[in-house]
């Protein structure tokens, strides 16, 4: 298993420093995971449609779409239906633009933030949900005694029953904006 880390889009509002979308990329034999997706594709074309002018200026979202998950996966040689999963942090549009580029994935995400999206939270662009995605909620039960959700649902979801047992070897990488 190789986990690199990589950025999936930039924001800057300034006076504020530039900051990343940082996410996770999880390569087994089985498939690939993404922790987070960034700002993708559908945003880079369509960016007031899907997020919205007062969303993009309040955040300072860039769009380039070579910084786009997709895109870096393509240039590393890995195809977009090897993406089978898609664990969300949480629904922000920073966190999820890159989601609809790979349509085929399931999309894990805790139930307290997808009652959150689906409440009709002015924080969330429902239209970055529109395309159907294949849900898959956990309940802070689901993470039992871990110290975070997230090391819970990476350590009992399905997503990890399939992986192969080698260690993991990690990268980093944040490509200049």
């Amino acid at each position: 298993m190789q986990i690199d880390h990589l950025n999936f889009g930039w924001l800057h509002k300034p006076p504020l420093p530039t900051a990343s979308c940082h996410c996770l990329v999880v390569q087994a034999n089985s498939g690939v995971v993404l922790i987070d997706t960034g700002i993708g594709m559908h945003d880079v074309a369509n960016p007031e449609q899907r997020i919205g002018a007062e969303a993009i200026d309040a955040a300072g979202l860039k769009f380039s779409p070579n910084v786009t998950a997709i895109q870096q996966l393509r240039s590393r040689g890995i195809d977009a239906s090897r993406v089978t999963d898609i664990v969300l942090t949480h629904c922000d549009s920073d966190h999820v633009g890159g989601r609809s580029d790979f349509p085929n994935s399931d999309v894990h995400v805790s139930s307290e933030e997808k009652s959150n999206l689906d409440s009709g939270n002015p924080r969330y662009t429902p239209r970055e949900f529109g395309h159907g995605p294949k849900w898959q909620t956990y309940s802070e039960n689901d993470s039992n005694h871990h110290s975070s959700d997230l090391h819970g649902l990476l350590l009992h979801s399905h997503i990890w029953q399939s992986c192969d047992k080698q260690p993991a070897n990690l990268h980093g990488r944040a490509p200049s904006p």
